[in-house]
């Protein structure tokens, strides 16, 4: 075999592990309704997310149904990854704040309801408070919600911005933080 053949095979070689571990680091990213945000899916034990995430920030019980929260903070706690269990301990929802984190579409914690509604048309809305108003745009049998919430814009008036992505069970809903209540 000439010099010629084994580099050219070499290269090839090489650019497809490149673009192997640039689908991998891509897919860490993605938010894929009814099945994962990230390396978090839907189904997996809450082993195996502590395996692939480390020990969470912090953890809660969500009162009543016997089920239990975790999140993870980002290095600069400006972003926050929730992950809900049953009480069996496997996932049932998880939420992101993280724009880095985006759906096929392009969609993120930061689109717009327009942006929202031309890709997902026919959205159920959960309305709920805490610290204000919160409400879930959501489409149950793709399994995937957008979160607005009450925030400050540039001209200091309160409106309703996109702030999570959820993605949960199929044919369910989104389930509220332990302390959102109906509105």
């Amino acid at each position: 075999m000439s010099k010629t053949k084994i580099f050219t095979k070499f290269v090839v070689a090489f650019c497809l592990t490149l673009l192997f571990v640039a689908s991998a680091s891509a897919q860490e990213y993605d938010v894929v309704p009814g099945q994962r945000v990230g390396v978090v899916e839907i189904g997996r034990s809450r082993q195996t997310v502590h395996g692939k995430l480390g020990k969470p920030s912090g953890t809660y019980s969500i009162q009543g149904r016997g089920n239990r929260g975790d999140y993870w903070f980002s290095s600069d706690n400006s972003n926050t990854l929730r992950v809900f269990y049953d009480a069996a301990g496997s996932v049932y929802q998880i939420s992101v704040t993280s724009p880095r984190f985006t759906t096929s579409e392009g969609l993120n914690s930061r689109s717009s309801l327009a942006e929202i509604r031309r890709s997902y048309g026919n959205l159920k809305v959960l309305r709920v408070s805490a610290r204000g108003d919160i409400d879930y745009y959501y489409d149950p049998r793709k399994g995937v919600a957008f979160e607005l919430t009450d925030q400050m814009d540039a001209h200091s008036s309160l409106v309703m911005k996109t702030y999570a992505v959820l993605v949960f069970r199929k044919g369910t809903s989104p389930q509220p933080e332990p302390d959102e209540r109906l509105r």
